[in-house]
């Protein structure tokens, strides 16, 4: 069994975070109900609401909060229900903070060093799991006991298919 920030999972399953509408509620509570770790991008999940274009912030920050409740009611209690976290997006804290507060499970991030992530998220009841490219990237996290996801030397944005391994930094 694997387990996420004293989370367990019954089956070792993360779905990834595929932003601008792919994975949002539906397909995250889909996986958590079977026991994995089902996960809703936080890029661009407004781009459905009608005030979008207008207020991106709003929308994003109003749709996030309703796809984690949709996913949160799918799941039914089961596996995790988490978000991916881009840093280098404009509204990653802001976005990290609307999340919990609408009671994800864990945050995922990457695309960038996340090294204020435990402060955004600012409780240990909501798990992380920073995405690093290398040791040095993981050791330099400060929380020794976090799960990380250490991904391939391959450029951001390439589709591949792969085994993303979970280590922990006291493993390194």
């Amino acid at each position: 069994m694997l387990t996420l920030g004293g989370k367990s999972l019954q089956v070792p399953i993360l779905q990834g975070g595929m932003g601008v509408g792919v994975s949002l509620g539906g397909l995250a509570g889909a996986v958590a109900a079977c026991g994995g770790m089902g996960c809703i991008s936080t890029a661009d999940a407004g781009y459905r609401e009608p005030d979008f274009a207008r207020d991106p912030a709003a929308a994003n920050h109003r749709a996030l909060t309703a796809e984690i409740q949709k996913a949160k009611a799918i799941a039914g209690g089961m596996g995790l229900v988490a978000i991916n976290a881009m840093v280098a997006t404009r509204d990653y804290a802001d976005a990290i903070r609307t999340a919990v507060a609408a009671g994800v499970d864990a945050v995922v991030s990457g695309a960038g060093l996340p090294l204020e992530l435990p402060g955004i998220v600012g409780t240990k009841e909501v798990a992380i799991a920073p995405i690093v490219s290398s040791a040095r990237a993981a050791k330099a996290f400060p929380l020794n006991d976090s799960p990380f996801s250490a991904m391939n030397k391959e450029p951001w944005g390439q589709l591949r298919l792969s085994v993303v391994t979970l280590v922990h930094v006291r493993n390194i």
